[in-house]
Formats: structure tokens, sequence, C-alpha cells
């Protein structure tokens, strides 16, 4: 199974592994699965480091790049991404979010996340 990290549990496992559900923690360190960090996510971190709202401890580009080092893919956002966002109920008004939700469906991926709003859209979750 291939996986897309939702923000808050890539954050998590980084900083407070603790705060992961044992399944998700699972999923995240398995060594065998590909797990994928969307650059919506990346993007996201950005804004709320400028904000104020996000102490990462360390650069954003260094962050990153210690988790392409622990093995996470970066996943682009590609047109088909973008032009699934507007097929999407509007469960959910983030726009990282739906972002995410639009990759998971495009690239058959499961989320790992502990948003329940998520699953509303059928996509694969873990938490």
């Amino acid at each position: 199974m291939s996986y897309l990290v939702d923000t808050h549990a890539l954050i998590w496992f980084a900083q407070s592994p603790d705060l992961l559900s044992p399944r998700a923690y699972d999923a995240i360190a398995a060594t065998d699965e590909p797990k994928f960090i969307s650059i919506a996510s990346l993007w996201e971190m950005g804004i709320k480091s400028a904000l104020g709202k996000l102490n990462l401890g360390v650069p954003l580009r260094d962050f990153a790049s210690a988790q392409f080092d622990n093995a996470f893919q970066l996943l682009p956002i590609h047109l088909d991404h973008i032009t699934h966002i507007g097929s999407l109920p509007h469960y959910h008004g983030d726009p990282f979010d739906r972002m995410l939700i639009a990759q998971a469906e495009v690239e058959t991926l499961t989320i790992i996340t502990k948003d329940p709003s998520i699953s509303r859209y059928g996509v694969r979750c873990v938490w």
C-alpha cells in the first residue's frame, strides 16, 4: 500500500510520535511501503511558519530534507490533481486537505490522517 501523509501526521511523526495512533505510526515507520509528502503540505507548513502558527525548530527546507532522507517522497501537484478538486463535494473547506484528497484519489493513495472528515470522500484513510 502507498501512503500520503497528512501535514499534522508528518509533523507529529518528526516531533511528537506519541501523538500518532499505533496504526498511523506503524504505517509511517514501515520501511517497505512508499510514503509521500504532498508539496501542498510543505506549502501549508511554510505559510503557518511565516504566520507564527507553527514552529518546526528548524527551517522548513531542513525539515523537508530530513524527511526525504527518511525515505519520504515528494508528491508534486499535477494538473490532474487540480482539475479533480472541482469534482469533490464540499464536505471539507480546507484547501490543503482538499488537495490531499484529490491527490490520494488520482494517485490511489491511502491518507494517514486523524481528520475524520477526509474519510467522507471515500478515500482510504489510516489512523
